[in-house]
């Protein structure tokens, strides 16, 4: 009888004994950490995980998406449970989603009724925004960069931390353009007269991704089955996949799509107006041959070193430049060899 007494606590203190795992939430720009429903509803979600996971778990508030990718990329964090551009982003750092809201939202572009422009170069428009970080902060400017827009093409572009504010802007004649949720966009431009100008493809509200190598497969589907039923969010969630978060900006801010001048295949700065002034491009380093063909790449979609390298090089007179937007995270991603230099 002794010997089945102490089984019990011999996995309490296993329990306790093991490390625990940090839960990352990226909060939405509508909720606070000073409201009571909104940490109920999170805490409720971390005793889920924990209980799923069976070992503790620490739960880590973030306001700022970039924050929680620097988490993710130094390894303080185990889980992230934020929007797309978040999940997106950390897959690069052995994160792997695996659990998206069934419930998708989309960014418009809406114009109020004076404005007879669209969301095009030189159009010179005043464009209100949600706050820089937010999901549709992060992909209105996805799709000013897809666009190759720049800041020099609008009058004012104006982020808000009040995500109703650019819409009540467009209504106060404050701004030609506003971008809100496609759901929102629809209803304000039905009742004030307004109209869509765009509307991005959908995406999903939020997602779970967990990091790799502290939380093993089995644990992992353990976790997602457990979760499927949760109730503590009011979302369902259901199976995700890297392929769901690949349309999604990248580090909150992506390259354009194409480049005049490089050839380019692929879909995929830090703003397209960079003054070239503020970074050193080493061109004398390039075939002095300016038919030569070359290609320029780094890190991926996040990062604009090569596309702003790219462009120098056919400004400076190379013929043949390619730029492979996708870098070495798409050539690895696609099982193709790389050498490394010792």
């Amino acid at each position: 009888m002794f010997r089945f007494a102490v089984l019990p606590l011999l996995l309490a203190a296993t329990y306790i004994q093991a490390a625990p795992l940090t839960l990352g939430v990226v909060l939405d720009q509508n909720e606070t950490v000073t409201n009571a429903e909104t940490t109920r509803r999170y805490r409720a979600f971390e005793n889920e995980v924990e209980q799923a996971l069976g070992q503790p778990v620490l739960m880590r508030y973030y306001i700022r998406g970039f924050a929680a990718i620097k988490d993710a990329k130094n390894g303080s964090v185990d889980l992230v449970f934020g929007p797309p551009q978040v999940i997106a982003n950390i897959s690069k750092f052995k994160f792997e989603p695996i659990l998206k809201s069934s419930a998708m939202t989309a960014a418009s572009f809406v114009a109020g009724p004076a404005y007879k422009g669209g969301l095009t170069a030189k159009s010179k428009a005043r464009l209100g925004v949600p706050d820089y970080e937010s999901l549709m902060g992060g992909m209105a400017r996805g799709e000013i960069n897809s666009r190759g827009l720049s800041k020099g093409d609008f009058s004012e572009i104006k982020f808000h931390r009040m995500p109703e504010a650019p819409l009540y802007g467009v209504k106060i004649g404050r701004y030609d353009l506003a971008v809100a949720s496609a759901e929102e966009a629809k209803t304000w431009a039905a009742a004030n007269g307004g109209r869509i100008v765009f509307t991005s493809s959908s995406i999903p509200l939020r997602a779970l991704s967990v990091q790799t190598e502290t939380i093993p497969a089995i644990a992992q589907q353990k976790l997602a089955a457990s979760l499927k039923n949760s109730s503590s969010l009011n979302l369902t969630l259901v199976d995700a996949s890297k392929a769901d978060f690949k349309g999604v900006a990248s580090m909150l801010n992506t390259t354009p799509t194409s480049l005049p001048g490089a050839k380019y295949k692929e879909s995929s700065a830090k703003e397209v107006g960079f003054d070239p002034a503020d970074d050193q491009f080493a061109l004398n380093k390039l075939p002095r041959d300016k038919n030569t063909p070359f290609m320029m790449y780094c890190d991926g979609t996040i990062c604009w070193k090569s596309y702003k390298s790219a462009l120098m090089a056919v400004e400076g007179g190379w013929k043949n430049v390619y730029w492979f937007r996708g870098g070495l995270p798409e050539w690895k991603e696609a099982g193709l060899p790389v050498v490394a230099k010792k």
